[in-house]
């Protein structure tokens, strides 16, 4: 199912906004800290349906450490009295800031913790801990799920993708062509015990994927992610450390590969030309939202999709 919209309250730098009129391609633009990544989180969490999403992005954000003040950021203004609300057509959810004086037993000594209520069931999250209130124990971790979210996530993304890819044949041919078209030099990608390797036409053996640059990294977990059947890809500037030609194939395929809807942000004003010369007849599978502060406030402006033809067709900077 294809998220439509969501409403953000009181989330990180968000206090208030709401976004309708999502389409399978959703680009978000507008300039530093105008609460891109933060869109892009609260859409992560309402997708995934799960606590984990949460303790994960708070692993990530330096949030889950015992000490005072670890959540703050989380909430907007760093207000923690407040309720972080998102609501979408998948999820409803609500985050709350609790002091640790009920806590079980088993984790006594955490001195606050996060009461999230996913669509009626409530969980506690203590850092890197999840507690089910329902079933009175830990929540389990689920590692794999069809949702990924590129770069935050991007090691285990693809570690969890490139798993469900090598056990299909007709998935893992396309690995060498995948990785050719971004360089000539790469011939695929493989495992190597539990680890990710690389081979290249000129080395006489394989190296780790950490040790190739940003952009391919990024490029190769987009289209594992798309391979392995995700059917939401959250992506935090996609142009990052991306070539030319990279930006071209990773922009056509998102328009081919049907089933898949994608969330991402740019400053790549390139990007956008590039996405214009590949729309052709699919104008209605895009949508283009601008977000801006006014008046001490953030705002969204959807573009339609004419609209962002005619001005990507002329050039036009993208305007509120």
């Amino acid at each position: 199912m294809m998220l439509e919209f969501i409403q953000i309250q009181n989330f990180r730098s968000i206090e208030k906004l709401t976004i309708e009129g999502f389409r399978k391609l959703n680009v978000f633009i507008g300039q530093a800290n105008t609460g891109k990544t933060s869109v892009l989180e609260a859409i992560y969490i309402c997708l995934r349906e799960n606590p984990d999403s949460l303790s994960a992005l708070l692993k990530i954000r330096d949030m889950e450490r015992r000490e005072v003040g670890q959540f703050d950021g989380l909430f907007y203004n760093y207000d923690i009295n407040r309720t972080i609300k998102l609501l979408s057509p998948k999820a409803n959810v609500e985050i709350q800031y609790k002091d640790g004086a009920d806590n079980p037993k088993e984790i006594r000594e955490m001195d606050s913790y996060l009461e999230m209520n996913i669509g009626g069931k409530i969980v506690k999250l203590y850092g890197d801990h999840i507690w089910n209130v329902v079933r009175n124990r830990f929540f389990p971790k689920n590692s794999v799920d069809f949702i990924s979210f590129i770069p935050s996530f991007r090691e285990k993304t693809l570690e969890n993708n490139l798993k469900i890819i090598v056990e299909n044949r007709e998935k893992r041919d396309k690995l060498p062509k995948i990785c050719s078209d971004f360089s000539d030099n790469i011939v695929t990608i493989r495992f190597s015990g539990n680890k990710i390797m690389v081979e290249q036409k000129n080395l006489s053996r394989d190296i780790s994927l950490k040790l190739m640059g940003n952009g391919f990294q990024s490029y190769i977990a987009i289209f594992a992610s798309i391979l392995a059947g995700a059917k939401y890809v959250v992506i935090d500037e996609i142009e990052n450390g991306l070539h030319y030609e990279a930006m071209e194939i990773l922009l056509r395929a998102m328009f081919e590969y049907e089933g898949v809807q994608f969330f991402f942000t740019t400053h790549n004003e390139e990007l956008l030309q590039k996405l214009y010369k590949n729309i052709g007849n699919k104008k209605d599978n895009i949508a283009v939202f601008k977000l801006y502060n006014k008046n001490n406030a953030l705002q969204v402006l959807r573009y339609s999709q004419d609209n962002f033809i005619v001005n990507m067709g002329e050039e036009n900077e993208l305007r509120d």
